[in-house]
């Protein structure tokens, strides 16, 4: 996934070599970004209700090849 592509609501799913224990190949929402738009770091929600940053360069845009939406309705937690 490119940096610039990361977006609120953009399903995502951590790379399964991740290096933090558990996180990898899980599946979670963007909720924010954070930095630079060309090197951010992104808030992910998973299912679970945990949410943790992540580099962009550590997940990869999922959706529709995947047989599933490329982006939710974006929920604020209102």
């Amino acid at each position: 996934m490119q940096s610039l592509q990361a977006s609120p609501g953009m399903l995502v799913r951590v790379k399964a070599d991740h290096w933090k224990s558990g996180f990898g190949g899980m599946v979670g929402v963007i909720e924010g970004s954070w930095g630079s738009p060309e090197y951010a770091a992104l808030d992910v929600r998973f299912e679970d209700g945990r949410s943790e940053l992540f580099w962009f360069h550590e997940l990869d845009a999922i959706g529709e090849e995947a047989g599933l939406p490329a982006r939710i309705a974006f929920y604020d937690g209102s």
